[in-house]
């Protein structure tokens, strides 16, 4: 009997953990879980397999060597399967995972941009940022690998120097002005004392609410990581920055690289989950920012404001006293607390648009100094699988000058409630798909959505003040000119120069804002293009549903069926969408 249990479970486990799996529901979990093993950190994000919490992500060159053979392992495994035999729901869980692989497969497994590190996701801010935000800290144990990852942060920073060196002989080398910004933060982390060091700051702060022995020790324990091994990382890294400074050009846009324009092409597929061209991008980008601002000109002609060019009319309205917080701390106390305000009111507003919504809330913090100076305005990180702290709204308080109160409501429902949080939370909470689309990130959807929400909301009354819908629009302008802005700097060959004087007079942002959105794009290809990408289908889709349905259209069905699937690619949106019209269509 031992004998027949053995051989049973070697029949299932071998191919399961080696092989083609019998099941392609155990491949799609295989997968997952072997994405997830790859990075220990965000499986602590998400407190899922977090075994390894003292451990680090390999940034190797040999693991982005592993990472490429096993995705196309995993796609030549997904292509063995037969689709035709699929059920419609199988077969779309099939071309969700084909589309996620070929885009990994296209832009050499990156998530990201096209460097080894910049100023947005770099190791030298990604790394505090996740160990003062994402590790927990809730025991000996918790603080013991929290040490134990500072303690590996030499070995990661030489990984990513080594990354760096072997791109840069490639010829791909950050912008000059992406690496003045990469070196000031990081000296400013090195140049800080031990016991003023944010990692040491943080797990102090942290212990001080425990009841364990040994704080003194472990906070020690960290002092003395800083100094032996921390600080001088950040110092080879900065002697690595230098280095690539001598060889670095000012060109912001990937065309400069040997086959610039095949992967612009690859991050914009993956930054707009569609087969659009950098030319239909611009020219989408230029007819939205035309049809926004005419909406926005009536509104500040209603105040009296002549505006023959829309940037300067908003900055001069946006730095009037009375839409300002005072600069202080206790101004800076004070937006957050009225961002958690308006966070909480959306959340009871909108009951007659949703059935299903997260079972977890959002709460509002301020974006951590260490990082604040290339952050954006806003960011939204999603509670951990089993919900046990809440979701977090990120506000950049630094230049508390810079956002003006009409800009508020618009940021809050893009990143909180009923944008990031609603599309993030309510795909985890759907136990009936496959466990990697709960997960699966695909950037229109979610940028496309949480755009929609904004429009959502302003439809509904929610911004009902007209200065609130100006801070709408502009939200929305922002959008449309990052698809001008971002093929221009890529595709078109635009100098950073010219996509802020391009910016600066369009959005009515400040400039020092649209100085980190245009550096945004420049390491961050395609990205910033999905969110009107996706937010213009989101909107066709709803338009022909509701032409379709008539009277049977109901807006809380429609979100239900974009929301309750997951993150998709735009085509694979547009079928769910058709089914769930054929199906309300034929009943009676």
């Amino acid at each position: 009997m031992l004998a027949v249990l053995f051989l049973a479970l070697a029949i299932f486990a071998v191919p399961t953990i080696w092989l083609r799996p019998w099941s392609i529901n155990h491949f799609y979990l295989r997968t997952l879980f072997s994405f997830l093993w790859q990075s220990p950190q965000l499986c602590s994000s998400l407190h899922l397999l977090d075994v390894r919490k003292g451990r680090l992500d390999d940034f190797s060159l040999q693991q982005r060597d592993r990472m490429r053979k096993m995705i196309a392992g995993d796609l030549s495994t997904l292509r063995a399967y037969d689709r035709a035999k699929m059920s419609a729901p199988d077969q779309l869980s099939y071309d969700v995972m084909e589309w996620f692989l070929q885009d990994l497969a296209a832009t050499d497994g990156s998530f990201g941009g096209p460097y080894a590190f910049d100023q947005l996701n770099g190791l030298h801010v990604a790394l505090p940022g996740f160990l003062t935000s994402q590790h927990t800290l809730e025991s000996k144990g918790d603080a013991e690998a929290y040490i134990s990852r500072m303690a590996a942060s030499g070995v990661a920073f030489d990984q990513v120097i080594a990354h760096a060196r072997d791109d840069a002989g490639k010829g791909v080398i950050p912008p000059r002005f992406i690496l003045r910004k990469v070196r000031a933060d990081a000296q400013a982390f090195a140049d800080a004392s031990n016991d003023d060091n944010v990692l040491v700051k943080h797990l102090r702060e942290k212990l001080s609410g425990l009841s364990i022995d040994g704080k003194d020790a472990l906070v020690a324990q960290a002092s003395a990581r800083v100094e032996d091994t921390v600080r001088p990382a950040f110092k080879r890294f900065i002697a690595l920055v230098d280095e690539l400074n001598a060889e670095a050009t000012d060109d912001a846009g990937i065309w400069k690289f040997p086959d610039g324009a095949a992967r612009y092409a690859a991050f914009l597929r993956g930054g707009t989950a569609s087969n659009v061209t950098a030319e239909e991008v611009h020219a989408i980008g230029l007819a939205q920012v035309a049809l926004i601002e005419a909406e926005m000109h009536k509104i500040l002609a209603a105040r009296g404001i002549d505006a023959p060019v829309i940037g300067p009319a908003v900055r001069a309205l946006a730095k009037d006293p009375a839409f300002l917080y005072p600069i202080s701390d206790a101004g800076r106390k004070q937006m957050i607390a009225d961002f958690q305000a308006i966070i909480d009111d959306i959340d009871h507003k909108t009951g007659p648009l949703f059935h299903d919504r997260p079972n977890i809330g959002v709460r509002a913090e301020a974006v951590p100094a260490f990082r604040s100076k290339t952050a954006p305005g806003g960011q939204y990180f999603p509670p951990p699988l089993d919900n046990s702290r809440p979701a977090t709204f990120f506000a950049n308080v630094e230049d508390i000058g810079a956002m003006p109160k009409f800009a508020m409501r618009t940021l809050a429902y893009h990143e909180g409630i009923p944008g990031h949080h609603f599309q993030i939370v309510v795909a985890r909470q759907q136990k009936q798909l496959p466990m990697f689309r709960q997960l699966i990130p695909f950037n229109s959807y979610s940028e496309g959505w949480a755009l929609y929400a904004e429009q959502l909301a302003a439809e509904n009354g929610f911004e009902d003040n007209p200065l609130d819908r100006l801070g709408y629009l502009q939200g929305q302008l922002l959008r449309a000119t990052r698809l001008v802005v971002d093929t221009g700097l890529h595709s078109q060959r635009w100098t950073r120069e010219q996509a802020i004087a391009y910016m600066t007079d369009h959005t009515g942002d400040p400039e020092s804002d649209v100085v980190i959105e245009v550096e945004r794009y420049s390491v961050w290809p395609g990205q910033a293009c999905g969110y009107m990408i996706g937010k213009l289908e989101i909107l066709k889709l709803r338009e022909q549903a509701r032409a379709r349905l008539g009277p049977k259209f109901d807006l809380r069905e429609f979100h239900d069926t974009v929301l309750e699937s997951g993150a998709l690619p735009m085509p694979l949106l547009d079928r769910v969408v058709d089914d769930w019209i054929a199906r309300k269509s034929a009943a009676g």
